[in-house]
């Protein structure tokens, strides 16, 4: 079959309508595919909300950090003026400490 052949084919088989499910039997399918849908929707909606709160958690955590960070490194600055041998000291054991 040639290109132009398959194409033709495929153009009729797109303008045939298809009934995927028969008339007669699709009255008791609907309730259970509509209640499926609603579960789907109910789920996403959870996930987002979940979603939502998971970013907001994460932007406290976040801030909460940097306020911290903030505050070391005010610390930090008060010793390097007021003990630099202290400091010395201190930022060796903690490096020691870490590594």
């Amino acid at each position: 079959m040639s290109g132009s052949q398959t194409f033709s084919v495929l153009s009729s088989d797109a303008e045939t309508p298809r009934s995927l499910v028969q008339i007669g039997e699709a009255q008791p399918n609907i309730a259970a595919v509509r209640r499926l849908l609603a579960s789907r929707d109910r789920q996403i909606r959870e996930l987002q909300a979940m979603f939502v709160q998971l970013c907001q958690k994460n932007q406290e955590i976040h801030e909460r950090g940097q306020r911290h960070i903030a505050s070391l490194e005010e610390d930090i600055q008060s010793l390097r003026w007021q003990h630099p041998a202290r400091l010395a000291s201190m930022v060796s054991k903690l490096w020691s400490a870490l590594w």
